[in-house]
């Protein structure tokens, strides 16, 4: 016979709070055992012995190479409340196994006006994995009628979450218009402060303007800063990165004269170089600039410190001449425009140094029997790997180059249309500190730039009465392989 026998209520209790105890304490131990890093001896004593570990390294998937293209220039008319593309610039893109798309734009007028589809209003991006080899790209497009006259040109660059850009003007008679993309994937939230000779500009409704994924927004600089000659404008995003291009036009009177597409510079540092200004010292171009109205033909330096008082030593590099050395005080916020039409006639480059951070910019000008136009070129970033750049077919291209701290071999190669093989090649040596001008002609094409030493390097391009710049942009890295440890 036998009978079921239970427990008292407290020693069960008892029971299960125990062995909950122990359970806690074994995870516990566990957890020590793994965080102070227990001797292998300990590890192979418990349950089920030692297990080996793999260390494996895993190559993930590189992102895709993205550029962005400047798209139609961007401008208004008389009467106008909203900007217009105007034309539709010819892209070349260098590379294989690239894709392209293009982003909407949807307070963007086209050339006549009207909303909806035209194949000058879109922007377009380019994305190649970045396996492949030489996405570059440029953009081109020239004018010659009653509302822009100018040659247009930009290299098409990737998205950045910062931008700097030290160009144009909300003066009368001068256009700029603010160009904002998102080719990203989720919604970017973007800040513009626009710096003046005065300091920074307060405009409320330059903060906090959102960009949907896969969108472009335009904004006359009038509307952030009225009046302003001389602005430096910083575009910062939050969520996604950001391709910002600022498109300038000149009206004298009531003729159309010049016009630039500013692609920026992506950072501010202690040391800035900015190569190819293009200074025309010939008398013609002297006696335009003393004209009423043609004061802003003359060769100017643009300079930015955002948040210090500093003394910025200024180098114009001339090649196969003597340095030209001067010296500027800058006050902290606000911008300074300093002639350069003092240095001769030439492709010159010039380098800025100082105990902190700055911006930096130029403009040019090229003069004509009756039209003059205008360009402005950007503080470049450093170069020290192999660099693909892409040159528009007409203009004729001049390729300036800045060694920065030592001698560099610098190899030109000219690739084929898919960037895998070389059809031409030059060489071009540069002394330390110095720079040094290459003709490269007017076939343009897709090139290859390789270095023995950090270098800076832009494309003056100039098309008769029309000068514009392409700027040599570093190539992302690949992404390096990661260890995984499995069991």
């Amino acid at each position: 016979m036998s009978s079921d026998r239970t427990l008292p209520a407290w020693l069960a209790i008892v029971g299960r709070v125990g062995a909950s105890t122990l359970s806690l304490a074994a995870i516990i131990a566990g957890v020590g055992v793994a965080a102070t890093g227990a001797p292998a001896e300990l590890i192979r004593n418990l349950p089920g012995g030692e297990e080996e570990l793999l260390i494996r390294e895993v190559v993930l998937t590189p992102p895709e190479r993205e550029v962005v293209c400047v798209g139609p220039l961007l401008g208004f008319i008389p009467q106008d409340t909203q900007a217009r593309g105007f034309s539709e610039p010819t892209e070349l893109i260098a590379g294989v196994e690239r894709e392209s798309s293009t982003l909407d734009s949807p307070d963007l007028f086209n050339e006549q006006g009207l909303r909806g589809e035209d194949p000058a209003s879109p922007l377009t991006v380019h994305r190649q994995p970045s396996s492949e080899p030489g996405l570059a790209a440029v953009s081109r497009q020239s004018f010659d009628s009653e509302v822009l006259r100018g040659l247009g040109t930009a290299a098409c660059l990737p998205a950045q979450f910062e931008t700097w850009i030290a160009a144009g003007s909300a003066e009368t008679g001068r256009q700029a218009v603010l160009s904002l993309a998102n080719p990203g994937d989720v919604p970017a939230t973007v800040d513009v402060t626009v710096y003046g000779r005065s300091g920074a500009v307060s405009a409320p409704a330059a903060r906090g303007i959102l960009l949907p994924p896969g969108t472009r927004r335009v904004f006359p600089l009038t509307g952030f800063a009225p009046g302003e000659t001389s602005p430096v404008i910083h575009v910062s995003s939050q969520g996604s990165a950001v391709a910002a291009a600022l498109h300038t036009s000149v009206t004298r009177g009531l003729d159309a004269d010049g016009v630039a597409v500013v692609t920026g510079q992506f950072a501010a540092a202690t040391e800035v170089i900015v190569p190819g200004v293009f200074i025309d010292g010939s008398d013609e171009a002297f006696e335009r600039r003393q004209e009423p109205g043609f004061a802003d033909l003359a060769p100017t330096l643009r300079l930015l410190s955002p948040a210090d008082d500093t003394v910025a030593q200024i180098t114009v590099l001339r090649p196969g001449q003597a340095p030209v050395l001067s010296e500027v005080t800058l006050s902290a916020g606000r911008v300074e425009d300093i002639a350069l039409d003092a240095v001769g006639s030439g492709i010159f480059s010039v380098r800025i140094s100082a105990d902190v951070p700055l911006i930096a910019g130029a403009r040019v000008s090229v003069v004509a029997e009756n039209s003059t136009d205008l360009s402005w070129v950007s503080a470049h970033p450093f170069l020290n790997e192999p660099t693909y750049m892409a040159l528009p077919f007409g203009p004729e291209v001049t390729l300036s180059v800045v060694a920065v701290d030592e001698a560099a071999e610098v190899t030109i190669s000219r690739l084929s249309p898919d960037a895998t093989r070389v059809v031409g090649q030059s060489s071009l040596r540069i002394g330390a500190g110095e720079t040094a001008n290459r003709l490269i002609g007017v076939a343009g094409g897709a090139y290859l730039i390789e270095t023995s030493a950090p270098i800076v390097a832009t494309s003056v391009l100039v098309l008769g009465a029309g000068i514009g710049h392409v700027a040599t942009a570093p190539t992302p890295p690949d992404i390096p392989p990661v260890p995984v440890i499995t069991r």
